[in-house]
């Protein structure tokens, strides 16, 4: 039975861990990209500090779009945002 207790962090690692291992298949290009965009989704969850524009508005770290309101996520790329 799957463990769905797993902190987003430990899902990043058991990710890292399937794709060096070997399984059953031969299309190892389509299942390496599948499981980078998993990743992908997955680091979008944990939430990243914002940083100051100076301007009492603060940046996404990950695509720079300007928030001046408490948004849970970023509107132009989807990061979670971290405001503490």
């Amino acid at each position: 039975m799957p463990n769905n207790n797993l902190t987003d962090e430990a899902v990043m690692i058991e990710l890292n861990r399937i794709k060096t291992d070997t399984y059953p298949t031969t299309d190892f290009d389509r299942r390496d990209a599948a499981l980078e965009r998993a990743k992908q989704a997955v680091r979008k969850q944990i939430p990243r500090k914002l940083e100051p524009d100076g301007h009492f508005a603060f940046m996404c770290c990950v695509c720079g779009a300007r928030h001046c309101t408490r948004a849970r996520f970023c509107r132009d790329c989807g990061q979670a945002l971290d405001w503490e």
